[in-house]
Order: C-alpha cells, then sequence, then structure tokens
C-alpha cells in the first residue's frame, strides 16, 4: 500500500460530509443515523462526539486509555487480522465505549470477522474499504491501516492476546459494575431467586476478569 497515497485520503476526506454510499440491499427509506453502533454518520471519523442509541455522547479523547487500547485492538484488527483470530471476533460491539469503535467492529464482523482477513492485510483493508457506508468511514478504516502500532517490536500472537485481553477485562469490568448496581437495588428477600441468580452471574464474571488481568499483565 502506497503510504503517501492513503495518507492524502485522510486528509481528503476529513471534513467530507457528503450522502453515505448505499450497500446492496439497504433501504432507501431507510436514512443512516449516525452514532448508532455498525453506522458511521456526521462524527464517522471518530473525532467529534456521539452516543451509541443516536445520543450525544463523550468527545473522541485519544488521553483516554480506555479510547487507546480499544484504537489499538482495531488498528490491530486491520492491519494483522490473522494476529487477532476468533478472540477478537468473540468480543462483540459492547466491548468496545466509543460509537465510532463500535461502528468499525461490526464493519469487521460484515466482513467475515478477522478470520476472513486472509493472509493479504492489503486485499483485507480494501475490503473494508469497499463495505464501509461512506467516505468518512473509508477514512477511519485508512488511518487505522496507516497508523503505527504502539508494539516496540514486531507484533506477534503474544502482543496479540494481551491487548485483546485487556480490552475484554474492560468489558468485563464495566458488566461487574452494572451487575453490582443491579444487585443494590434489589431486595435479597423479596427477589431471592433473581438475586441468588444474579449473584451467581457476579462470581462468574469476577472469575473471568481475574483470567484476563493474568493475560493482559503477561501472565
Amino acid at each position: 500500500m502506497d503510504e503517501r497515497f492513503v495518507l492524502a485520503r485522510v486528509r481528503a476526506h476529513a471534513g467530507d460530509t457528503g450522502p453515505a454510499r448505499r450497500r446492496p440491499g439497504q433501504d432507501r427509506g431507510q436514512p443512516n443515523r449516525g452514532g448508532q453502533p455498525g453506522s458511521f454518520g456526521a462524527n464517522g471519523n471518530g473525532r467529534g462526539n456521539g452516543g451509541s442509541r443516536g445520543d450525544a455522547g463523550p468527545p473522541y479523547d485519544l488521553g483516554d486509555p480506555v479510547v487507546v487500547a480499544e484504537r489499538e485492538a482495531l488498528k490491530l484488527a486491520v492491519q494483522r487480522p490473522a494476529l487477532c483470530g476468533p478472540e477478537f471476533d468473540a468480543l462483540g460491539a459492547d466491548a468496545f465505549t466509543a460509537p465510532v469503535h463500535q461502528s468499525v467492529f461490526t464493519l469487521i464482523a460484515a466482513c467475515g470477522g478477522t478470520t476472513s482477513g486472509g493472509s493479504s492485510p492489503r486485499q483485507w483493508v480494501a475490503r473494508l474499504r469497499e463495505e464501509a457506508p461512506n467516505e468518512r468511514a473509508q477514512a477511519f478504516v485508512t488511518a487505522l491501516a496507516v497508523e503505527p502500532l504502539q508494539s516496540t517490536r514486531e507484533p506477534d500472537a503474544k502482543y496479540a492476546d494481551v491487548l485483546l485481553a485487556k480490552v475484554g477485562e474492560l468489558a468485563v469490568s464495566r458488566e461487574i459494575n452494572s451487575v453490582k448496581a443491579r444487585l443494590q437495588r434489589m431486595n435479597p428477600v423479596e427477589e431471592q431467586a433473581g438475586y441468588n441468580r444474579m449473584f451467581g452471574d457476579l462470581v462468574g464474571l469476577e472469575k473471568r476478569r481475574k483470567a484476563l488481568l493474568d493475560r493482559a499483565a503477561g501472565a
């Protein structure tokens, strides 16, 4: 891939607000609702606001370590899909907090997931760009494709495992906080069956989080 060419494309499309490309079979009567998971709207370049339910969300903050970890995982999935395999594909869009990241994950899934990345990263990037819903989405995919990974050495399976474990652990931690909040609102006497079931879920999530923390630490 000619890096100068793709960088020029990024600059050219960074401010483009043109209409979304309709993919085959897309209902012409259905608007592309920006900000929803799986779609890129006016903020599809990842540098604006956008909530996962169409609400105004927090700004895209590259100083946020969660955003940085998510972006790094997406860069790896775009640049080195063979290193990600089913582990990345199993994360799910909800493992990502930034709406634009959810959209990229959904785009990757729509293209068959990283296990469909094949042996040619260049062809994989071209396929993602081709399936992207509009030029802003294409530009964001291109940016992920050319931005250097944060690894100080050649990325390998170990780097991918640690990175994906970190993203997974962050997602599980959010789920744990959600379950704990629901438990606090329940009456353990009047809602004993539901309370006990949810408490069992919490124990399972804590065990999963511990295993992910060990992997993220390189254990």
